[in-house]
C-alpha cells in the first residue's frame, strides 16, 4: 500500500483501523447503526488530522507535443467531463467516510457550481446530473451556458447533460441515446418488467438477481435505464470547423459486462450515424469527442473496444499495476469470461462479437498524451479510473493542455470522496484542444 502523506504514526494507525472497520462493515451487507456511528466518529477524527481544505484550483498543464506547441491554433476549446454525483444517490450509508456537511444538498450544490464555474470550460459534459430543471440549468444559464439534457427513464432522477458557452460555440443539432432500445420487444402474452423490479443501484450478483428477477432474461438484463446525448457544434472563432460531442454514462455492474459492451456498441452506431448526417448537412468532416463515465477500468473489455479502432502501438499504455490507496484489493469492473463471472449468471446472455472494432480511430486523451490517471473515482471501497475523454486525432485537432489530477496519497483526496475539497466521489478530467 502506498504511504499516506503528512500523517503521524498515530494518525496512520487510526486511518488503518478506520479503513478496516468501514470495509469490514461494507462487506457484511447489513451495516448496523452502531457500525455506521463508529465509522462516522472515526471519519471525524481522521478529518481533523488529514482533511484540511486545500483551496482547490484547476491546473491545466501543457502536453509534450512539439508540433502542437510550434503552431498557434485558430482557437482553443476547453472540454471537461465530470460525474458530479447525483444528489439522489447521496446517502450517509453510501458515504460513511464523508463529513455530513459535505453531503447536504445546500453545501454540495454550491460546491458543485463553484467547481463547474472554476473550471472555465467551453463545454461541460456532466453525468449523474439531477436537479437540472430546478437548479443547474438556470444557474449555468446566467453564467452564459446553453445546455442539452437527457434524463434516465423509469423514474430515475439523473441523466447526462452538455453545457456550452454561447459566446464560444453554437449548437447545430442534438440526439438522445436511450440504451433501453436494446431491450427486445415483448412477445404476445409476455409481461412487461415493472419499474420496481429493475430499480437497483447499490447491489449486484445474487442480491441483484433476487430483486430484479431472472438475469438470464435478456429483457430484464438489458433494461438498465442508461442514457447518453450527442450534439454537434460550430466554434465561433473557427467557423470552418464542426465537431460532434457525445456524453454518456454506461451501466456500472461488473456482473453485466455484456450489457455494458452492448451499450457502447449502440453508442458507436449512434455516433457514426449522427456524424454522417452532420457531415452531409455541413459539408465538412466533423471532429469527434466521446466523453463520459464508462464504469470501466483501463484495459477492460469496454475500454479495449473504444480504443480498438486505431493502432495503439504508438500510444502510451495505461499503468500496468493497480493503484492501492485506500484498500488492498480493488474492485475489478471487468468480467472477461464466464469463469470469472462472480454473479449468479454464469455466461454472457447478450452475445457480443469479440472481433468487432470501434468504427472510429478514437484514442483516450490521457493515455494519448501521457498515461491514464491512477484514479478518477475515489472512495473507501473503490479507487480507480472510470472516466474518459476519447477523441479522433486529426491534423486539425491537437490536445494542448491536460487538467492535472491528484496523485495517490494527495491530501485533497485522503479519506475518500466526497469531502471538503471535492463535492463528488469523482474528479473532473479535461483538456484544452487546439483547432488548426
Amino acid at each position: 500500500m502506498l504511504p499516506l502523506l503528512g500523517l503521524s504514526g498515530a494518525a496512520s494507525a487510526c486511518t488503518r483501523f478506520f479503513r478496516g472497520y468501514v470495509l469490514g462493515s461494507i462487506r457484511r451487507s447489513n451495516l448496523t447503526i452502531e457500525i455506521v456511528a463508529s465509522a462516522r466518529r472515526l471519519t471525524t477524527l481522521q478529518g481533523k488530522m488529514t482533511a484540511a481544505k486545500c483551496n482547490w484550483k484547476p491546473n491545466f498543464v501543457p502536453v509534450a507535443d512539439t508540433i502542437a506547441a510550434a503552431i498557434d491554433p485558430k482557437c482553443l476549446l476547453r472540454i471537461v467531463s465530470y460525474n458530479i454525483l447525483a444528489q439522489a444517490y447521496v446517502k450517509s450509508a453510501n458515504f460513511p467516510h464523508s463529513p455530513r456537511s459535505c453531503l447536504r444538498w445546500k453545501n454540495r450544490s454550491e460546491a458543485v457550481v463553484s467547481r463547474l464555474l472554476g473550471l472555465d470550460a467551453d463545454l461541460l459534459c456532466l453525468q449523474e446530473l439531477d436537479e437540472y430543471h430546478t437548479f443547474y440549468k438556470e444557474i449555468l444559464d446566467k453564467a452564459g451556458y446553453g445546455s442539452v439534457y437527457v434524463q434516465r427513464g423509469n423514474k430515475k432522477k439523473d441523466g447526462c447533460g452538455i453545457f456550452f458557452k454561447r459566446t464560444r460555440v453554437s449548437l447545430l443539432s442534438e440526439e438522445v441515446i436511450d440504451y433501453n432500445v436494446l431491450v427486445p420487444p415483448l412477445l404476445p402474452g409476455e409481461k412487461e418488467v415493472s419499474d420496481d423490479e429493475v430499480e437497483f443501484e447499490d447491489v449486484s450478483g445474487d442480491e441483484a438477481a433476487q430483486r430484479i428477477g431472472d438475469l438470464n432474461d435478456v429483457r430484464v438484463r438489458l433494461k438498465r435505464d442508461c442514457v447518453g446525448i450527442i450534439a454537434a457544434f460550430k466554434p465561433l472563432e473557427a467557423p470552418d470547423h464542426v465537431f460532434v460531442l457525445a456524453n454518456t454514462h454506461i451501466f456500472w455492474d461488473p456482473v453485466l459486462m455484456d450489457v455494458k459492451l452492448a451499450q457502447v456498441h449502440h453508442l458507436a452506431d449512434s455516433l457514426v450515424n449522427f456524424k454522417r448526417i452532420i457531415a452531409q448537412e455541413q459539408g465538412v468532416d466533423p471532429l469527434v469527442f466521446v466523453t463520459g463515465d464508462f464504469n470501466s477500468l483501463p484495459g477492460d473489455s469496454v475500454y479495449k473496444y473504444l480504443a480498438s479502432g486505431t493502432d495503439l502501438s504508438d500510444q502510451p499504455k495505461a499503468p500496468e499495476k493497480d493503484v492501492e490507496v485506500l484498500v488492498d484489493n480493488l474492485v475489478k469492473l471487468d468480467v472477461q469470461s464466464e469463469e470469472e463471472n462472480t454473479g449468479e449468471v454464469k455466461e454472457w446472455v447478450v452475445k457480443i462479437d469479440p472481433s468487432s472494432k470501434f468504427p472510429l480511430p478514437a484514442v483516450s486523451l490521457y493515455a494519448y498524451a501521457d498515461e491514464e490517471p491512477p484514479f478518477t473515482n475515489y472512495t473507501v471501497s473503490f479507487v480507480g479510473t472510470l472516466d474518459y475523454i476519447f477523441f479522433v486525432p486529426s491534423e486539425r485537432l491537437k490536445p494542448r493542455t491536460l487538467l492535472a489530477l491528484p496523485k495517490p496519497g494527495a491530501l485533497e483526496v485522503l479519506g475518500g470522496l466526497p469531502n471538503h475539497n471535492h463535492p463528488s466521489d469523482h474528479i473532473p478530467i479535461g483538456c484544452d484542444f487546439g483547432l488548426y
